[in-house]
């Protein structure tokens, strides 16, 4: 009785220790699918960098537009902030290449959740993954944002370019522009937000791999 008792106990043992080394597999397996989504996004260091010296071009033709009254005037600025803006769209295309690229093999990560076998640790994961999950969402929201105030920002342009702009329509879309803006703001917050979250889910799971 006592040496099948002991054998029992070895079995279970073995058991255990399998389940354990199985977790730790698809753990891992699970960080190195995420950790190929995120190499994708690192395009996005580039075309911030880009992104930022277009936003400090547009800002210097903005200055010659301030104050301006003659119409004549602010016709070749704008041109340039039309072309600008041109730029900032092509730019941002990159990014969001980049993260649909890294969203495609996140989702690749997803085959190795179901096989943790441990429940604690398969909740840090799924915690991790729906938090990545809304990081994606965040972006795409942001970058639908971000799309909109730049061809408002660019009809509006486009219109001070017309034969005989009004100033009260000139104003309205001055308006759209500036509560585009107001919105990108909000929806960059979200995502920054989003990503810190899913920082802290994979801090989290990583202590029980």
């Amino acid at each position: 009785m006592k040496l099948r008792h002991g054998i029992s106990v070895l079995c279970v043992s073995s058991l255990l220790l399998a389940g354990c080394t199985t977790d730790k597999g698809e753990m891992k397996a699970y960080h190195h699918q995420i950790e190929n989504a995120q190499a994708k996004e690192k395009v996005m260091n580039q075309s911030d960098k880009e992104m930022g010296q277009i936003q400090r071009d547009k800002q210097q033709e903005m200055k010659k537009l301030t104050g301006q009254k003659d119409l004549k005037k602010i016709k070749e600025p704008s041109k340039n902030l039309i072309k600008s803006i041109e730029k900032q769209q092509k730019a941002f295309s990159k990014e969001e290449k980049a993260m649909n690229a890294s969203k495609e093999e996140y989702k690749k990560a997803h085959e190795h959740i179901s096989n943790i076998e441990n429940d604690k640790r398969r909740k840090a994961v799924k915690e991790w993954d729906a938090a990545l999950k809304a990081k994606y969402k965040a972006f795409d929201e942001y970058a639908k944002a971000y799309n909109t105030a730049l061809k408002k920002e660019k009809d509006k342009f486009q219109y001070v370019l017309k034969e005989k702009p009004e100033q009260d329509e000139l104003n309205n879309k001055s308006t759209e522009v500036n509560k585009s803006y107001e919105k990108i703001s909000d929806k960059l917050k979200k995502y920054q937000d989003a990503s810190k979250k899913a920082d802290e889910k994979k801090q989290q799971a990583e202590t029980l791999q």
